[in-house]
């Protein structure tokens, strides 16, 4: 029965164990053209490319969820997120991300 237990878990579409961020910040240019990040308040940075429609670098910050996804990228930057969905805060930000 255990067995039974143990294969079951480890047979688990990659979506049904998946870990969902809400991160809340200004989204900022990454170091490869086209690609935008955010940081978290603790500095984690997240590649945020995926979001649609992009999000505006250097006009507010926003408050995102999404999917934390095991894919590569050619951002070369920061942990992917897929599935995002956001809406811009009051707060403004400028182009790197800050205020």
């Amino acid at each position: 029965m255990r067995l039974f237990l143990i294969i079951g878990v480890f047979s688990l579409p990659t979506s049904a164990l998946a870990q969902s961020v809400t991160v809340t910040g200004c989204p900022a240019n990454g170091i490869e053209v086209g690609c935008i990040v955010i940081k978290d308040e603790d500095g984690k940075t997240y590649n945020i490319t995926n979001a649609k429609p992009k999000p505006k670098v250097g006009s507010k910050a926003i408050k995102l969820t999404g999917t934390v996804s095991d894919k590569v990228s050619f951002c070369n930057q920061g942990t992917i997120l897929e599935e995002i969905k956001y809406e811009e805060t009051s707060k403004d930000c400028d182009a790197t991300g800050e205020k």
